[in-house]
């Protein structure tokens, strides 16, 4: 947690004690803290305001923490209004502490804060239990005043300097029954006063059941400044003393305390302190730092940053600007972002003098540095091969938020359209932004050159807003480019298989920039299965099995031996769907039985007569129109090419397509052995061929009377028994006579002429012509 969360900690315990009206304020505003030597409240100004004052509560009153009062009563007041930080500090030798034994401290303050012209008074008390044992002499070096407390059963040193024996042989003459106390300033020595007078001068000395307390504020007309080792050290020299019966009791009191306030150095706060301030022959047993109040042992100390050597009799702490334990507060000028740090420093020195008594020296101090103006990190983390862009944003304070996101002009925030803005934090209770985003996300633009470099470009603009007011806003505007070479659409391998013809196609990474079609037709799964395609997909690529005449052949030399199927597969580019590639594979078959219905309308059929007695006989062998006879013909097979619009195609309407349909017909034999001339039935199987064309694609039919289709027709040849029983013998005298077909009229039929049978025929050519003309 952050020193202002650390203040934060135990907000119910001040809630319970604020006589009801803590609530009112935002949860989270105060913090109470019994540390080894003192009591701490500290608060948020953001929430509780600027204008915040303490009064101090015991049994004789009410008393107002003034500037004076603090440095004499042992309270420390820290306010930061620019940090949004303050604090007050009570020792456990403060004035209005109740303290039992040494051991146990009962504080009450008043808290008054003015919000909006409105005065509000919180209540707050917490009682502290000594965590650490007392040694024989304490000094506390606050911020504002020095504190002393000794055992009591430390009077007379068994070794000191010259002027410390010229005061005892002074406080001989002197001392009667009540306590005074004698300062010197040097080799100058002042007259005893009483502790009423020394409290008037700004001193507290009082006695507890086991201790001497001994504090004054900084800067006391009777101390002594000097500089040791450059740092300027308050050295306060008090000797006091009072008679028992024939018995002087003398306690020598020296404070001595640095007054560094340290400084800022490139990029760390540094503080410099004398290891001997005062003190003869001292030896220092050990140094400790910590921050807020709480000393930390030298592992988690250097843990955390914080350097601390020794130079001789100086000792030089370092404190990295943005260590843990401080506490950053954002500003923005001029679109600028800068930042102060406040760290809260701890430090303790333990040593023993020359009569080997126990000191511990305690100094807080607040280490600020100036406003600094920090450069907006902003890094490009993307990495090619993952095909996303990924940007990081930072550092920035914990007051700051990204509260806006313009990308190539769109505003975004959070997780939106795969716009993945995730917040990153670091130990130092700083944090950044990291922006993800897909090359392929539709917001990103892209360019593909001719030469096959590929590049995608990310505009990014962030707002960032000081929290919680959001009243400062700064803004970083970055673009961000990804660059491929040596891209190019994909090219399928295509085989010749027995029934077809197969594409193997590997994908790639680019596998998104590119649409595939089947001739005009996408080819995905749905289009696939419809057209009787097997699409397969891999962890490679896609596999592409298309079956012979299935949607998209387009077939040539077509023979009756041979024939070549030519399937066309479309590269194109997603966006703009203009061909980039293609992939054209022509394979020749066997020819069994086909038919082509081209676009044109032409029709290709070769057909299996195996079944036909008379199929050998070329002149026997026509279409419904006598006059369409095979271009070629064997006993087994008959080629036929001929046009939609003639040789006696009819025509069927349907709600969404135009079905053209003939016949494959032969010429019987005519008998004459025995009898008069008939037919013979030779006719065990019809051979209908059908092309039909979707009226979607027939537009041009339409409007212009010529047939144009957008589209290849799907064709079908069905072989259907034909065992025509009408009886009609050519003198027409017996019809039951013989299974025989009239063939005039047959004819007649077949050459369109104008016969009862052709009714139904006209009535489509009706029918189709009312539709060519809406």
């Amino acid at each position: 947690m952050s020193p202002v969360a650390d203040f934060l900690i135990g907000v119910l315990v001040v809630c319970l004690l604020a006589s009801g009206r803590c609530a009112d304020l935002p949860t989270g505003t105060f913090g109470v803290d019994c540390l080894d030597r003192y009591f701490r409240l500290g608060f948020d100004t953001t929430f509780t305001g600027e204008d915040v004052r303490f009064e101090a509560v015991d049994d004789t009153g009410v008393h107002p923490i003034t500037e004076q009062y603090a440095a004499e009563c042992g309270y420390s007041v820290n306010v930061r209004p620019h940090l949004g930080f303050a604090e007050l500090r009570a020792s456990y030798f403060s004035c209005t502490a109740l303290n039992e034994d040494d051991e146990t401290f009962t504080f009450s303050f008043n808290m008054i804060v003015t919000q909006d012209g409105v005065e509000e008074t919180y209540d707050v008390n917490k009682t502290c239990t000594l965590a650490l044992p007392w040694s024989s002499r304490e000094l506390n070096c606050e911020v504002n005043y020095m504190e002393l407390t000794m055992r009591k059963d430390v009077h007379f040193p068994g070794t000191k300097g010259a002027h410390w024996t010229s005061a005892v042989d002074n406080v001989y003459g002197l001392a009667h029954d009540d306590w005074q106390v004698l300062f010197q300033k040097g080799d100058q020595q002042f007259s005893p006063i009483t502790l009423s007078t020394a409290e008037e001068n700004g001193y507290t000395i009082s006695m507890t059941r086991g201790r001497y307390v001994f504090r004054m504020p900084y800067g006391q007309p009777d101390s002594t400044v000097t500089l040791v080792d450059g740092v300027t050290v308050d050295t306060v020299h008090a000797t006091l003393f009072t008679r028992k019966g024939w018995t002087v009791l003398v306690v020598d009191l020296l404070a001595a305390c640095p007054m560094s306030d340290g400084f800022y150095n490139d990029s760390s706060l540094v503080w410099l302190n004398p290891l001997e301030t005062g003190e003869t022959d001292q030896q220092s047993q050990r140094l400790r730092i910590g921050a807020n109040g709480q000393l930390l042992e030298p592992v988690e100390a250097a843990a955390r940053g914080y350097n601390m050597e020794v130079f001789g009799s100086q000792v030089q702490v370092t404190i990295p600007f943005d260590a843990v334990g401080g506490y950053k507060k954002s500003f923005v000028q001029h679109n600028i972002y800068s930042e102060y740090y406040l760290f809260n420093m701890y430090f303790e020195n333990q040593f023993i003098d020359v009569n080997q008594m126990d000191t511990r020296l305690r100094q807080y101090r607040p280490l600020v540095s100036p406003l600094l103006s920090w450069p907006k990190i902003c890094i490009n983390q993307t990495v090619l091969s993952e095909h996303t862009f990924t940007v990081y944003i930072g550092v920035f304070a914990e007051d700051v938020q990204l509260t806006a996101l313009m990308l190539t002009g769109r505003e975004y925030i959070g997780d939106v359209m795969n716009a993945n803005i995730s917040e990153v934090f670091h130990p130092n209770f700083t944090h950044g932004y990291t922006l993800g985003m897909r090359f392929n996300h539709p917001i990103v633009p892209m360019e593909l050159s001719e030469e096959g470099i590929l590049q995608y470009t990310l505009d990014m603009n962030f707002t960032l807003s000081i929290m919680p007011a959001m009243v400062e806003s700064f803004y970083h505007h970055a673009t961000v480019v990804a660059v491929f070479k040596d891209v190019f659409p994909p090219i399928f391998e295509a085989h010749c298989y027995e029934k077809g013809i197969s594409f193997k196609l590997d994908l790639g990474p680019f596998a998104y920039l590119w649409a595939v079609y089947a001739g005009p037709y996408p080819l995905t799964e749905v289009f696939a299965m419809e057209q009787g395609y097997h699409l397969i997909n891999t962890s490679e690529g896609q596999i592409l099995n298309v079956p012979l005449f299935s949607t998209g052949y387009i077939y040539k030399n077509i023979g009756m031996k041979t024939f070549e199927a030519t399937f066309e597969i479309l590269v194109r580019g997603l966006k703009s769907l203009k061909v980039k590639g293609t992939t054209v594979k022509t394979c020749q078959f066997a020819t069994t039985e086909l038919i082509v219905c081209s676009p044109k309308g032409h029709v290709t059929i070769v057909a299996n007569m195996s079944a036909i007695p008379s199929a050998g006989d070329p002149y026997r062998i026509s279409l419904l129109n006598r006059t369409c006879g095979a271009k070629e013909s064997d006993k087994s097979s008959a080629l036929f090419t001929f046009g939609v619009q003639t040789c006696g195609t009819k025509v069927k309407l349907t709600n969404d397509f135009v079905v053209y349909e003939n016949e494959v017909v032969f010429e019987p034999k005519i008998l004459t052995e025995k009898g008069p001339p008939r037919l013979a039935m030779e006719a065990p199987e019809r051979i209908t061929v059908q092309c039909a064309y979707h009226l979607s694609g027939l537009y041009r039919l339409f409007q212009l009377h010529k047939f144009v289709s957008d589209y290849a027709g799907v064709g079908s040849i069905r072989h259907d028994p034909h065992f025509v029983q009408q009886k009609m013998a050519f003198d027409g005298n017996d019809p039951a006579a013989a299974p025989l077909l009239n063939v005039s009229i047959a004819e007649e039929i077949m050459a369109d002429k104008p016969t009862k049978y052709s009714k139904v025929v006209y009535f489509l050519k009706d029918l189709v012509t009312a539709r060519f003309h809406p």
